[in-house]
């Protein structure tokens, strides 16, 4: 027996499985096929992120138009996991750290965040992103809005 058929022996099924759905989240938003993210969430999805109308969005509708503007915005949009994912005990929530990278009106940027993903079943039921929103806009040196009253 080799060492990594017994670490594979060693982990748990709900843990081997949450690693499977995390590498298709990946595969899957890459693809920029939004038939193929849906396919992979609840009907009530709800989906949290900084560039959201609100911050957060339910229903696959609300976020298959989502997904289209942001590809439309940066169709060379990628994520790549960073480092290893932290995972529940029983395999059902998962928080993973990426890379994002693209080009917006032709100038490229990148940015770095958590991701968040709850799953009912091989589906993800709640799904939050957290990245400074800012950052892509610093790339282009279009500086953050200054809250009234708060100084540069």
């Amino acid at each position: 027996m080799t060492i990594e058929s017994e670490l594979a022996s060693s982990v748990p099924a709900d843990v081997v499985r949450a690693l499977e759905l995390l590498r298709q989240e990946f595969e899957v938003w890459n693809s920029h096929d939004p038939e193929r993210v849906l396919a992979k969430v609840t009907d009530g999805i709800l989906w949290e992120d900084p560039s959201m109308p609100r911050g957060r969005l339910r229903g696959k509708q609300a976020v298959r138009g989502w997904l289209e503007s942001m590809w439309r915005a940066s169709p060379d949009m990628t994520f790549d996991p960073v480092g290893e994912p932290l995972i529940s005990a029983d395999g059902r929530r998962i928080a993973v750290s990426w890379r994002a990278t693209g080009h917006m009106t032709g100038a490229a940027y990148e940015k770095i965040g958590i991701e968040v993903l709850e799953f009912e079943g091989n589906l993800v039921r709640h799904e939050s992103s957290f990245y400074d929103s800012a950052m892509p806009g610093r790339q282009f040196g279009v500086p953050p809005r200054q809250a009234p009253g708060q100084s540069a």
